[in-house]
């Protein structure tokens, strides 16, 4: 048994009903489980509650919409939007309510988007994917797409600022902590001089999620290294999601891309809190391979049950 958590991301392709994941999880090594944010209410009821052994809750959960549909709704905390933008706050406060409810100490934050650029990282994904990554024209495009994202940031990161405001004492009176994540693409939030100032509302409260493979993709693409995000915020990370990255393919098993394992395990502390966030396909044996591989790095540890 290994003192971390498998993401219910790896349960919902599966055939078996959903409340078998928790046992399975279990089985398979893991101590915990996250609940991801596509956990609809009808399936955490079928849940039997002493199954659950939860770390960390990944909002908005439980979830009224399907990821796309909230996206395609506008539903961010980053929304010029107030209706948007309110909605967005009610949903990640019913997230940490079900956090303390089941004994979980973190959520796990989409903090919302600077919507710009699409079409330019669109384009910048094709070149990249031909191989062109080096050229003249994804170079050019990577400066025009990070000067009209600076341009248009400001208006979104107050809307930012004034959600985590509305949140933090709620999270602070019932002791869970708001994780915010790195993200894939980037006209997301937050790249990291804006994490350095969000960073500062409520230290404690408002602190840091490192996403493995999110970083690796936007490595790739020329933004940011694996090593910045982990020098600049090490020290205000409280989880870790765990997955590989091979080019476009991302949430597979550790071992199976690109991702210097050694790199992340000299860097992440010993409290955070350590997520596998796997698609459905990775099979049993590449999880313990890559569970394998993570303790002979240092990354995962054998679980007590007095921990």
């Amino acid at each position: 048994m290994w003192h971390a958590a498998l993401s219910t991301m790896w349960a919902l392709s599966q055939k078996e009903p959903f409340a078998e994941f928790f046992s399975a999880s279990r089985k398979f090594g893991f101590s915990h489980q996250e609940l991801n944010h596509a956990i609809t209410p009808e399936m955490l009821s079928s849940v039997d509650p002493k199954q659950l052994h939860v770390m960390s809750v990944h909002e908005p959960c439980p979830c009224e919409f399907p990821r796309l549909e909230r996206m395609s709704r506008g539903y961010f905390m980053t929304s010029l939007d107030e209706s948007l933008r309110s909605q967005a706050v009610e949903y990640t406060r019913g997230s940490i309510q079900l956090a303390h409810q089941l004994g979980a100490t973190a959520i796990v934050i989409h903090s919302g988007e600077v919507p710009v650029g699409k079409d330019l990282e669109q384009r910048m994904r094709t070149l990249y994917l031909d191989g062109q990554s080096q050229s003249n024209e994804f170079v050019e495009l990577g400066e025009r797409f990070e000067q009209e994202r600076r341009q248009a940031a400001p208006p979104y990161m107050d809307a930012l600022r004034r959600s985590l405001l509305e949140l933090v004492d709620d999270a602070e009176r019932l002791g869970v902590r708001l994780g915010l994540e790195n993200r894939d693409h980037y006209y997301e939030v937050p790249l990291p001089h804006e994490l350095d100032e969000l960073l500062t509302l409520r230290p404690g409260t408002v602190e840091y999620w490192h996403d493995v493979g999110h970083s690796e993709k936007l490595r790739e693409f020329g933004f940011y290294s694996q090593q910045e995000w982990l020098e600049r915020f090490s020290d205000r990370m409280i989880g870790i999601h765990i997955h590989d990255n091979d080019g476009e393919k991302d949430h597979i098993a550790p071992g199976l891309g690109t991702v210097d394992w050694e790199l992340i395990a000299s860097f992440v502390p010993e409290d955070a809190i350590r997520t596998f966030e796997i698609r459905g396909y990775t099979t049993h044996e590449q999880i313990r391979s890559a569970q394998e591989l993570l303790h002979s790095v240092g990354l995962i540890h054998p679980y007590h049950e007095d921990e």
